[in-house]
């Protein structure tokens, strides 16, 4: 199967899931049961009474069971909870840093038929908003279990940024040398907006609060990892268009300069976050609208391809992205951050096939770059390295190291060719390859020079293993000519560099084409005798 056939089924499944979650989530807040059998919730959204503008109560029903835990979402705010006229717990937020937080209290036992009050310094929308929230009474058990479902989106989508956040560097690391600049920046800039991404859904969720208690410390996380992420989208569309734009630049330093302000007004003032959360809101938007129009500029003039998965991608995102805006802003907390992340799921499925599009684009153009290197390289007939690839190698030749050089030449090739046909002699090039590369391939570097001519280089062997080759070389030879009207006869020569005798590789080469031509004239006068 088809690797990106693999990815678009895990993502899709991935997406199926969110879709449940955020059905089942939707369903479980709108029902508001009245009494709460052992097991079971009691749902306290729209349920609470006023007494005055900060005071609201809820009667636990007298008939309800196991009432053990108070599971109660906080909006900016903090409250103070009472069971009739005992406080039972105390939450402060007077700096607006906590954000949305969720608390889970135990409550004294038979706590049925008693007033449940909540009780805010403040009043107004946050205290209005936690009166709305997503809050519920029951068994210990029972409201740890709804808050693991409640919050089971952001694991399984953290788990799933995370892990391809983790894949994508791990692709570039071993693939780097294989990659263009661009594809590099680009695989590396998507893998930290998926890593944003993941560390923005988690922490804007209730599950790092819970555990680690650190509610304004996680609020700040949230803020600045959702703050981050646009900056690695714009980098990555940046380096996927083929032509980069100045405009996305001012884009990216302005969402960067966006996180510096926030960090200085979080530090030296005492302003709530969320008072930038519009301004952060209105340059997502421009962004996306920015990125748009670059990458339908793009395909337009330059017909990428790769961009047009892209922007159908940000399209879907773009609207999911409206939508939660929309909600946020309507104060509908409960549905607003199951659009972002279903929204980033898409997008992000479509940003990992485009990137594999464009990094099989580079692999393929690397490997014909490869392949017509090799061809440049190699000689046709003898598939060994050419003339031009045995310069190569002399020119990179270091004169301290240790190196030896065999010269071979076939020997009659020309009446071959004039007696029986060039066929017959271009068998006795191949024949001759087949020899010296059997001997030698796997210890040296084999190479055809001329029509009849070879040279074979060789490191660390001493004149003695050089002799043993030449045995084998005749052995090779010998079974070779083994039933053939026309044998194949070849002479060699070779000189040896010592280590630190300075030779040039030119050099070397002459005096071993030299010996070659001495053993030539001895096998010819050996003939004639």
């Amino acid at each position: 199967m088809d690797f990106r056939k693999i990815i678009r089924i895990f993502c899709y499944s991935i997406l199926l899931l969110f879709v449940f979650l955020a059905v089942r989530k939707s369903y479980g807040v709108m029902s508001h049961d009245k009494a709460a059998p052992s097991g079971e919730l009691i749902m306290l959204s729209g349920r609470w009474e006023a007494v005055t503008d900060n005071e609201y109560l809820f009667r636990i029903p007298a008939d309800s069971k196991d009432i053990e835990a108070l599971s109660l979402e906080c909006f900016w705010s903090g409250v103070s909870v009472y069971l009739d006229k005992e406080c039972i717990y105390v939450s402060e937020d007077a700096f607006h840093r906590k954000g949305v937080t969720r608390h889970i209290i135990a409550l004294p036992g038979h706590s049925e038929g008693k007033n449940l009050i909540l009780k805010t310094v403040e009043t107004g929308s946050f205290f209005q908003q936690t009166l709305e929230g997503n809050s519920y009474l029951g068994a210990k058990d029972a409201v740890l279990l709804q808050f693991l479902k409640d919050n089971l989106y952001a694991f399984v989508f953290g788990l799933f940024s995370f892990s391809m956040a983790l894949a994508l560097f791990i692709l570039d690391f071993f693939v780097k040398k294989q990659l263009s600049g661009s594809i590099y920046r680009a695989i590396n800039n998507l893998a930290a907006f998926l890593l944003f991404a993941g560390i923005w859904v988690v922490s804007d969720s209730q599950l790092l609060q819970m555990f680690t208690g650190r509610t304004a410390v996680i609020t700040l996380f949230s803020f600045l990892s959702f703050m981050a992420m646009p900056i690695f989208l714009i980098l990555f569309v940046q380096e996927m268009l083929v032509v980069k734009r100045k405009s996305l630049s001012v884009l990216a330093w302005l969402h960067t300069g966006g996180i510096f302000i926030f960090l200085l007004r979080y530090l030296f003032t005492r302003t709530p976050m969320y008072q930038l959360l519009l301004l952060v809101h209105i340059l997502i938007f421009t962004s996306i609208v920015c990125l748009l129009k670059n990458g339908i500029s793009d395909i337009i003039k330059y017909k990428n391809d790769v961009m047009k998965t892209i922007i159908k991608g940000m399209g879907v995102f773009a609207v999911f992205i409206i939508g939660a805006f929309i909600l946020f802003y309507r104060n509908l907390t409960f549905t607003y951050a199951y659009l972002y992340t279903i929204g980033i799921l898409l997008f992000g499925i479509c940003l990992a096939e485009a990137v594999l599009q464009r990094f099989h684009f580079y692999l393929e153009r690397n490997a014909r770059i490869v392949a017509y290197k090799h061809l440049a390289l190699t000689e046709p007939m003898s598939q060994m390295g050419n003339r031009a690839a045995f310069m190569v190698m002399q020119a990179e030749d270091d004169p301290a190291e240790q190196q030896a050089c065999i010269v071979f030449d076939i020997n009659d090739l020309k009446k071959a060719n004039d007696g029986c046909g060039h066929k017959t002699g271009d068998q006795l090039i191949v024949d001759a390859a087949d020899c010296i590369r059997s001997v030698y391939g796997h210890i040296g570097s084999c190479f055809r020079i001329g029509g009849d001519e070879f040279v074979v280089l060789l490191r660390n062997l001493s004149r003695e293993e050089i002799q043993k080759t030449f045995t084998a070389l005749e052995e090779k030879i010998e079974r070779m000519n083994r039933g053939r009207k026309l044998p194949l006869k070849i002479a060699w020569g070779y000189a040896v560099r010592e280590k630190d005798s300075f030779l040039t590789g030119e050099e070397l080469f002459e005096m071993a084409d030299a010996d070659m031509y001495r053993n030539k004239k001895k096998m010819k006068q050996t003939e004639a005798g």
